[in-house]
């Protein structure tokens, strides 16, 4: 079976955003660097890094479930929009206002505040920004629209009025205005669905959250495991491991936003077929729909990954641009399969586990990863330095992948469907 047209243009305008995703700071920060300095840069990152950890609790999961719902019904529920932005604006008042109490216990400046100002614009531009209904509405094409526009204006506001190292503060503007545009715009187009808002009761916000947690904890846990990382290799095996190893990230990351581009682009059809038949039969072969959409992601990433392993220390001169370590040579081949491992993870637990409701077999599997990445990873940075830690972060993917591979087959042993109905869905 093929992927069909909708699928194949999801996939190729979520690659478009990705790709506008690594091209923004390729330009930016050499620029920055040069014209605001390291320690400002550092200030920018830092703020980045928080507005990020925020938006995970902002999104609450919505990416996945409230996608999900609006997949299936092929309609907007008005009481789902207001009840997700009814979350969203109490976050955004509890946030604003821890925010302001800082500003009276610790002393800031004027262009510390006009910092936070702009990224606080950014924070708000982000979390209101309806990706999740676009994706459920299979009109993918309107968050390809909204991210290279603002990407664009992101990159003429810093070139016009970041000049200078004293000009730091304007960069929370830089992201926050563009932010906020697109915010405009997706409103504009959410009318074409006569979206309104509605009056919602305080158990439609009880019942949505209760039916995101197990997705949020999954974001949480998974983020906070995967940012340990180099704290760990830092305290146990030094800076310089540290450096080794997030430069091989950095590589690897590129295939893992690949990964999540195609999981986006399809989760939404994957969503609606599995409502309708969660099976097909190949050659008498019983398996999810989500394989034919999504099973032929890995087998790419896996030739990929051998192939470029082979060309590892040309891809580290390139990057580091001297002669690599032979460690880091090594760590590289190592990590280039981590990729293929979370594809195994985006296979059997998104597009299949979540669209099968399953959420907490996916929570459960993500877990464990983390318990073990943490046991694992201390013990390895300790013993191996990075390629100790990079050979635990591939253990606990494969780990991850396998624990909801496990929860998958025991759901279809305790689910069957009817055969009949099925074989005739196949054909």
């Amino acid at each position: 079976m093929k992927l069909d047209k909708l699928a194949v243009s999801n996939i190729i305008q979520m690659g478009l955003v990705q790709g506008l995703n690594y091209i923004l700071p390729i330009i930016m920060i050499p620029y920055l660097l040069r014209v605001i300095g390291i320690e400002n840069y550092g200030r920018v990152a830092t703020a980045l890094a928080i507005v990020q950890f925020l938006l995970i609790i902002s999104d609450y999961g919505f990416n996945f479930t409230a996608t999900q719902k609006i997949a299936v019904k092929e309609k907007v529920d008005n009481t789902l929009v207001s009840t997700i932005y009814t979350y969203k604006l109490i976050l955004s008042g509890i946030i604003l206002l821890i925010t302001a109490a800082a500003f009276f216990f610790i002393p800031m400046t004027q262009k510390d505040l006009w910092f936070a100002v702009g990224f606080y614009l950014f924070f708000l531009g982000q979390s209101f920004l309806p990706v999740w209904l676009f994706r459920g509405l299979n009109k993918m094409v309107y968050v390809s629209f909204i991210t290279f526009f603002s990407k664009c204006i992101t990159i003429v506001l810093l070139f016009l009025y970041v000049k200078q190292k004293e000009d730091f503060y304007l960069m929370g503007f830089v992201y926050g205005i563009p932010a906020i545009i697109g915010l405009i715009i997706s409103a504009v187009l959410m009318k074409k669905y006569g979206i309104k808002f509605v009056k919602i009761r305080w158990n439609d916000l009880r019942e949505e959250l209760d039916s995101g947690k197990d997705m949020f904890f999954s974001n949480v846990i998974g983020t906070l495991y995967t940012t340990l990382n180099p704290i760990i290799l830092t305290q146990f095996a030094g800076l310089y491991a540290t450096g080794l190893y997030s430069t091989c990230e950095k590589i690897i990351s590129v295939a893992n936003s690949m990964t999540n581009a195609v999981s986006q682009a399809v989760y939404p059809i994957v969503c609606k077929k599995m409502s309708a038949s969660p099976y097909v039969f190949l050659k008498k072969v019983k398996m999810p729909v989500s394989f034919l959409y999504f099973g032929w992601w890995p087998p790419i990433l896996l030739i990929v990954s051998i192939f470029v392993a082979f060309q590892s220390e040309w891809i580290l001169q390139i990057v580091n641009g001297s002669n690599s370590v032979n460690e880091q040579i090594t760590l590289l081949q190592v990590m280039l399969f981590i990729p293929f491992a979370i594809s195994l993870g985006h296979l059997f637990g998104i597009q299949t586990l979540l669209a099968l409701n399953e959420k907490k077999s996916v929570r459960n599997s993500i877990f464990r990863g983390a318990i073990l990445n943490l046991i694992l990873g201390t013990t390895g940075s300790l013993l191996f330095g990075a390629l100790g830690m990079g050979v635990s972060v591939l253990i606990c993917e494969f780990v991850v992948g396998a624990s909801m591979f496990q929860f998958l087959r025991k759901y279809m042993r305790s689910n069957k469907k009817d055969i009949a109905e099925q074989l005739s869905y196949g054909k």
